[in-house]
């Protein structure tokens, strides 16, 4: 349900990125995690 990179937790996390480009810290952060959910969500792939 909230496992794929397309899926409604990421639109989250893009989401709170967006509206919190309070510092170049943040949005570095935050691309970082995003980079480790994704070469995650290629490793393993769940299924609901």
């Amino acid at each position: 349900m909230l496992y794929s990179l397309n899926g409604p937790l990421s639109n989250k996390i893009l989401a709170l990125g967006i509206k919190s480009k309070k510092s170049l810290k943040n949005s570095l952060t935050l691309k970082m995690v995003v980079l480790k959910y994704s070469q995650l969500n290629k490793q393993v792939q769940f299924r609901d």
